[in-house]
């Protein structure tokens, strides 16, 4: 065997490695146990996540996703981010499997959060808005942003970095 050939082997052996790293975690993101917590313990952060991404007819509240559109408003910048990190790995230039995932679940992350504020969503009844001013010592009629109450649901958006046998698909 020649030496290019010892090379090119030991490349693709690198490579090789360098992915397998990369597509044996998978990032998730949503409501952790561990952010889910409220002051109100009849539900969390998790709980309440579910109902305002998918809506409760029982309960008269619609669908004001933030989840799944958040990630696929972030997809373009997370294949970037992916790209780079291949680029990295085939290059040997400052291949770090770990940096890489938490670039993209930051991607991610940041994504969901801003869909608290950048969205298309029905606006609060006119009972439920009354309601948060009252609480917070508002005018009745000034203006509520649906799903931003105190920032604890938007807050609680986290993303982790599982093994891919821990993630349920």
């Amino acid at each position: 065997m020649s030496t290019t050939e010892v090379q090119i082997a030991q490349l693709a052996n690198r490579i090789k490695e360098a992915l397998r790293k990369l597509g044996n975690q998978r990032v998730a993101v949503g409501v952790p146990e561990g952010s889910a917590a409220r002051n109100d313990p009849s539900s969390n952060n998790a709980y309440l996540a579910a109902i305002h991404e998918n809506g409760s007819a029982a309960r008269g509240i619609p669908a004001r996703p933030f989840l799944v559109p958040g990630i696929h408003k972030a997809q373009g910048k997370i294949v970037r981010i992916l790209e780079t990190a291949c680029a990295n790995a085939v290059r040997n230039a400052s291949f770090n499997p770990q940096a890489a995932l938490d670039a993209v679940g930051l991607a991610a992350q940041s994504s969901v959060r801003k869909m608290f504020t950048d969205n298309d969503w029905a606006p609060n009844k006119p009972a439920t808005q009354r309601a948060k001013n009252v609480k917070r010592g508002k005018p009745p009629d000034s203006d509520v942003t649906p799903l931003i109450d105190t920032g604890a649901l938007r807050g609680s958006i986290q993303y982790v970095i599982n093994p891919a046998s821990e993630v349920n698909e």
